[in-house]
């Protein structure tokens, strides 16, 4: 977990360069995570690779949550806790199915 934070916060913090649909470069600057608002009551959270669907389920109910979308390309759960975050993050994290869970955060992408 502390590798994909790591990475994560790299990927934030760096400039990127996309082409636009004309075919010209663009630089564009993603928001630090430090920075980034959380989303109150939500989480995204990934579930170790082959965890039946009613354990993942089970999981989530056991800790007071309901999937808002389940980012399929990622594999992640966007979930909405009735707890806090931190309360949420501290339930899954409890689980060995539980990959990693941590908060939504809203970043922006600057031109």
């Amino acid at each position: 977990m502390i590798k994909f934070l790591l990475f994560c916060t790299f990927i934030i913090s760096i400039s990127c360069t996309a082409k636009s649909p004309g075919g010209e470069t663009k630089s564009i600057h993603l928001q630090k995570e430090k920075d980034s608002a959380l989303v109150a009551n939500e989480l995204l959270v990934k579930f170790q690779t082959g965890t039946p669907e009613d354990e993942i389920n089970n999981i989530i109910a056991s800790c007071g949550g309901t999937v808002i979308k389940h980012l399929e390309g990622i594999n992640v759960f966007h979930v909405k806790v009735t707890s806090s975050s931190a309360e949420g993050i501290n339930c899954f994290q409890k689980s060995k199915a539980v990959k990693y869970a941590e908060p939504n955060r809203v970043v922006k992408i600057y031109k």
